[in-house]
């Protein structure tokens, strides 16, 4: 038996929500289901042929917000894409905050724009 060790900096709180999310420049939002979340991200669920690559920068507005998606809406970097079934797809997100200049925290590697968000993840054999 392998033991899996998680190395996270904030514990994760279990969800049952709707996600609204679209890759970042897009116009349309998609409706996933959110499963967890922490301090640093979330994980989410999405039902589709199409997942965008990690490193592909989305919009989420979660479930609850008042008023238009646009005046909710937070950016997070895709970290992890796992394919589950043909079609259903567990996504790992990473909150993409801003911080104070001269901050000593790590720096946030460069994402990948929306552009890569058009090309479909491979199904797998």
């Amino acid at each position: 038996m392998t033991l899996r060790i998680e190395h996270r900096t904030s514990p994760r709180e279990r969800q049952s929500d709707a996600v609204l999310w679209r890759c970042e420049g897009s116009k349309e939002y998609n409706t996933g289901w959110l499963l967890e979340t922490s301090e640093e991200g979330f994980a989410f669920a999405w039902r589709s042929d199409f997942a965008p690559p990690v490193g592909t920068v989305i919009d989420t507005v979660f479930s609850g917000t008042e008023g238009k998606p646009e005046d909710s809406v937070q950016h997070a970097v895709i970290r992890r894409v796992q394919r589950c079934h043909e079609d259903l797809c567990v996504f790992g997100a990473q909150m993409l905050w801003l911080r104070p200049i001269g901050s000593a925290s790590e720096p946030i590697p460069e994402p990948k724009l929306g552009a890569h968000c058009t090309q479909p993840l491979p199904l797998a054999a």
